[in-house]
């Protein structure tokens, strides 16, 4: 009897075996990932804001700056940051502002695959605007090497770690959006929340006062993950100047990690429990 069932789904041209598994699942949410336009425009201008700002402080300075081809690469990343938060939103909480994630559930009613997928199809835009961001950002600043400012050497030997740390960083920070648009599910919101988050606390919280407000912001997700990818002699000489605990390339990173995980975690629960 199964043998009939399978050659007339055969026939009819369906599947021969029902469900939906997980490659099915994430070829899906790729594709809906990929076929967004935040997605194309997300990535274009995180490349674009990484490249004209690292050109932009080398090519005004005089000298060098402390940290040399690593600072320069990375020196970009509060902004270009940003595109990417919006993409990680758009494919978050977008299906929820515009009613899409009922058909998805619809299809997927366990929920957590979905959540995975999106989580895989995310890292992987992250991961594709870092290098070209890095990429380009390199050949801008090796066409201006004649000025003083720029420089395309690196004393400190500390650039694989900076360019590893850079796209961990973004990836990282990408899912920590995408785990508060999940759970958030307003687009506005989420942003705000975002933007909030990982750029105006760290610069409001040191108002607070040197030492405590230093510390408070080495326990923000955007100031103590971005440390992975600062250089080392930057790090001292952030160290030197202020009378606070700061934490290493990779206990910042932990940080983020921390926060990330928490907010996906928070997002399993809000779609296991949670109606569309």
């Amino acid at each position: 009897m199964s043998e009939v069932a399978t050659t007339q789904a055969a026939v009819r041209g369906m599947p021969s075996r029902r469900g939906v598994g997980p490659v099915r699942v994430l070829r899906s949410e790729w594709v809906k990932t990929w076929t967004l336009p935040a997605t194309l425009w997300g990535v274009v201008a995180a490349v674009c804001f990484n490249a004209v700002i690292g050109l932009w402080v080398g090519y005004n300075a005089e000298a060098p700056p402390v940290g040399g081809l690593a600072y320069l690469l990375t020196v970009g990343l509060p902004l270009t940051q940003v595109p990417l938060l919006m993409v990680s939103v758009a494919i978050s909480a977008g299906e929820h502002a515009d009613g899409s994630a009922r058909s998805t559930y619809l299809a997927v009613p366990r929920r957590l695959p979905v959540l995975v997928a999106k989580a895989l199809a995310t890292a992987a835009v992250a991961v594709t605007a870092g290098a070209a961001a890095l990429a380009v950002t390199s050949l801008a600043l090796a066409m201006a090497a004649d000025r003083p400012g720029i420089s395309i050497a690196y004393a400190d030997g500390d650039l694989p770690r900076v360019l590893a740390g850079a796209l961990l960083y973004l990836v990282t920070i990408s899912l920590l959006g995408l785990g508060l648009g999940t759970a958030v599910r307003r687009p506005a919101s989420t942003m705000v929340t975002l933007i909030t988050l990982v750029l105006v606390l760290e610069q409001a919280v040191v108002m607070v006062g040197v030492t405590a407000g230093e510390t408070l912001r080495s326990l923000l997700p955007g100031w103590a993950g971005r440390l992975v990818a600062t250089p080392s002699e930057v790090l001292a000489a952030t160290e030197r100047s202020i009378a606070a605990w700061l934490p290493g390339p990779w206990q910042g990173y932990g940080i983020l990690v921390a926060w990330t995980a928490t907010a996906l975690l928070v997002a399993a629960l809000v779609v296991r429990r949670r109606d569309v």
